[in-house]
């Protein structure tokens, strides 16, 4: 399942569903108390995706172009 909020990921890992990848200051509370646990993975492939859209008709600022360029050219590296 897949959430944007790490606070609702937090939640449901402390109810016990599942496990998590999120950033250690996220939960370095919650390790320390033990309420949660770390897990040592040794050879894991994971795929992330993401997506960028945009509106070609709508006006971009000089900043907002040069991120779409950018991004552009990482995506051609792959």
């Amino acid at each position: 399942m897949e959430i944007g909020s790490v606070g609702a990921i937090v939640n449901m890992l402390l109810r016990g569903f599942g496990v998590s990848f999120l950033p250690e200051f996220a939960v370095s509370k919650y390790l320390q108390t033990g309420e949660l646990a770390r897990l040592d993975t040794e050879d894991i492939d994971i795929e992330l995706y993401s997506y960028l859209i945009y509106s070609r008709d709508r006006w971009l600022n000089p900043v907002m172009k040069e991120f779409i360029r950018i991004a552009g050219e990482s995506q051609k590296e792959r």
